[in-house]
């Protein structure tokens, strides 16, 4: 999970700032924001953003917004098995 808020952290950062400065669109900045994220996470969240979001249109990239819930949902420890 830290490493999942560093990642978000320094790409809105630097993302932010080139969207705000129109050097990128919004779409630009959820499509490189979601390339950004590793390999096997993003295996992980594309299960998990289907189900969360079922009517988005596939040729459009999901928002940095919708995957960072993804991500939080995913990532998060306190589960309630995990006592046993």
């Amino acid at each position: 999970m830290q490493q999942w808020r560093r990642y978000h952290r320094r790409y809105v950062r630097i993302a932010g700032w080139l969207k705000k400065a129109d050097r990128i669109t919004e779409r630009d900045f959820n499509l490189y924001f979601y390339h950004g994220i590793p390999e096997l996470l993003k295996r992980r969240l594309e299960n998990r953003l289907l189900v969360l979001y079922p009517s988005h249109d596939r040729r459009d990239p999901y928002t940095a917004a919708q995957v960072g819930n993804a991500a939080q949902l995913e990532l998060q420890r306190d589960i309630f098995n995990e006592d046993l």
